[in-house]
């Protein structure tokens, strides 16, 4: 059965339901729900990229937010948080998050007009690998990446950085390293990251 989401216009009032496909045929407005983890140690706060499954339709392989999906017409946002324990076997609780706000994104792509309402959280939290339990369809990996660092890749096309994480292998938690770079991070408009770089530098 296909996917409705509630849709809306550009104030982000609802004016009504689409089908997923009819909605990224011909971008309608929608909401989404974006969960960020992150750490703080010393001088700089770490967050924590999910590498995205290699069959993925959509930016197969790339880095993305911690946790992140649509929400259904019969949803809420405090329901998003179902995809972070979908996603990485975590469950958290919806008043354990911290509420950003949210941000309108467009992004048109040759076989998607993706337009959303992105309603950012944070969990403050520290997590070891086999705190995760990656649904391997969606999530092949997750890898910490500091603030500062991400702040050189958004202002530099050609800068890269290795970052070090974990991937799963025959069902193991297996260390590994990646090059970090502007090339394989999800395409979200540079002001969404803009946006979470000066709410974390505040909490240096």
């Amino acid at each position: 059965m296909e996917e409705i989401f509630s849709v809306f216009d550009e104030a982000y009032t609802k004016i009504g339901v689409a089908t997923r496909d009819e909605t990224h045929r011909i971008g309608l407005w929608h909401e989404t729900f974006h969960c960020w983890f992150y750490y703080r140690d010393g001088s700089d706060t770490y967050l924590y990229f999910q590498q995205r499954s290699d069959t993925k339709k959509d930016y197969a392989g790339l880095f993305d937010i911690t946790a992140a999906g649509h929400l259904l017409s019969t949803e809420s946002l405090c329901d998003g948080v179902r995809e972070v324990e979908e996603e990485l076997g975590i469950r958290v609780d919806y008043s354990d998050l911290k509420y950003l706000g949210y941000l309108p994104i467009s992004i048109t792509l040759p076989n998607i007009i993706d337009n959303e309402f992105t309603n950012i959280f944070t969990l403050e939290r520290k997590f070891s690998p086999q705190d995760f339990t990656l649904q391997k369809e969606e999530v092949q990996g997750i890898y910490e990446v500091s603030v500062s660092e991400l702040e050189k890749v958004m202002a530099n096309e050609y800068y890269e950085v290795q970052v070090n994480g974990f991937t799963i292998v025959d069902n193991s938690h297996q260390p590994s390293t990646k090059m970090f770079n502007r090339a394989n991070l999800c395409a979200l408009c540079p002001e969404y990251y803009t946006f979470l770089i000066e709410h974390f530098r505040e909490l240096r």
